[in-house]
């Protein structure tokens, strides 16, 4: 008698676990499963991209330093020739195409005088159009590192003899002096006060020379610094 009574309380323990156990299966919520990381790259793309300019408009004044000069003949006189340095001005703009690409365009023009022999004999003017590849490696709001190479047409003013020039070159002598193409590198950094407003500083090289229309070549090689104030939108 006691073996049975052990044997349905064993059966009925036996049940009430496996209808408890079913119970408990249907009324606790199975555990919700982690959710598989959403790749975000569009998400972080664009607020990247929200958070650059997609064009900057700048201008400022420019000071051209040549770094080279030659020796070339006017008639008889053979001596050294040689642009030197002066102020002028720039003006440009740059698009980007993402955070790290962008193409900038920049005028420049400056009048610069040259010296024959140590002698200023008149002025010329420099007028490059200069287009650039930036590659921005630190790009951020408030601080803009960058540099890339250009490529530059040159305008060059032909020489305008002054009254002393007149004196040391041979009357008829033909200063003319042809335009040029030239490549160069470029660097720059950018402060940025606000999304909209920047000062900035650059420094370029071009490797072009005067051309004088009878042939003969002035080496010029200027490097070129410049400050701007800058709008970006």
């Amino acid at each position: 008698m006691a073996m049975s009574r052990l044997a349905l309380l064993a059966a009925g323990c036996s049940i009430a676990v496996a209808v408890g156990s079913s119970a408990y299966a249907q009324t606790t919520p199975s555990p919700t499963p982690t959710p598989m990381p959403v790749a975000t790259t569009d998400h972080d793309d664009h607020h990247d991209h929200d958070d650059i300019w997609h064009f900057k408009v700048y201008g400022g004044p420019a000071y051209v330093a040549p770094l080279n000069d030659s020796n070339i003949s006017f008639g008889a006189v053979t001596d050294s020739i040689k642009a030197e340095d002066h102020i002028g001005w720039t003006i440009g703009f740059e698009g980007r195409f993402n955070r790290l690409i962008g193409i900038e365009l920049d005028y420049l023009n400056a009048k610069q005088d040259v010296s024959f022999g140590g002698s200023t004999i008149g002025d010329t003017t420099f007028q490059p159009v200069t287009a650039s590849a930036n590659f921005h490696l630190i790009p951020s709001e408030h601080f803009d590192f960058y540099l890339g190479p250009s490529f530059s047409w040159v305008n060059w003013g032909d020489i305008k003899l002054s009254t002393s020039g007149s004196d040391i070159v041979p009357p008829g002598t033909d200063t003319g002096l042809d335009s040029d193409t030239a490549w160069g590198a470029q660097l720059g950094i950018d402060f940025g006060f606000g999304k909209n407003f920047a000062v900035g500083a650059g420094l370029r090289w071009l490797n072009t020379d005067m051309k004088l229309n009878n042939g003969q070549e002035i080496g010029v090689e200027p490097l070129i610094a410049r400050i701007t104030a800058a709008f970006r939108f």
